[in-house]
């Protein structure tokens, strides 16, 4: 499902949440406050899934970024002999033993 699939759902339950209101605010009628309470915990759900999708979408660049310095640091490792190089390898040995 797309983000935007997503979104619409979302709309549809906060637009099914206001009519059972509405509904049980006219009517007194338990049934469209236990619809109500439903559509607005499903709503709910599919917030917090399309955040965390959006935070590993965030996640996972990150990683690759910090993927890419490792590179240039192996690289740069092997094209100069300094101690500063090593010690950016090191950072980065132990950013990959973190994983």
């Amino acid at each position: 499902m797309t983000k935007d699939e997503l979104s619409r759902l979302i709309e549809r339950l906060d637009d099914k949440a206001r009519r059972n209101e509405e509904n049980f605010q006219s009517t007194g009628t338990a049934r469209y406050d236990y619809e109500r309470r439903r559509a607005e915990e499903m709503a709910d759900a599919l917030r917090m899934a399309l955040n965390a999708k959006d935070e590993h979408d965030k996640l996972l660049r990150f990683r690759m970024v910090i993927s890419m310095w490792g590179k240039e640091a192996v690289s740069l490792l092997h094209d100069w002999d300094d101690e500063r190089a090593r010690q950016l390898a090191g950072m980065v040995d132990d950013v990959y033993a973190t994983n």
